[in-house]
């Protein structure tokens, strides 16, 4: 969580949400759509889809469970850094 997010509630009943529980992971969309000229497009290699953004503030992983798409998280990064 981002020092600018702040807690209304306790958030541990997050880890018990149906899709950390199936996934690992919990996301929360942002008010931007990736744009048709972002790089991840070619980086994937899949065809542009109107769509938001993930926001990046606040997220819930579990790094046990997805240190793969982690990893793969990373080496898009740096793919983007070129």
């Amino acid at each position: 969580m981002d020092a600018d997010n702040t807690c209304g509630v306790n958030p541990e009943f997050l880890f018990h949400v149906g899709e950390y529980e199936k996934y690992g992971a919990i996301f929360w969309p942002d008010f931007w759509e990736t744009s048709k000229d972002n790089p991840i497009w070619e980086i994937a290699g899949v065809k542009y889809r109107e769509m938001k953004e993930q926001e990046s503030g606040q997220i819930i992983i579990n790094k046990e469970r997805c240190w793969k798409e982690l990893n793969l998280c990373l080496y898009f990064n740096k793919m983007n850094k070129i």
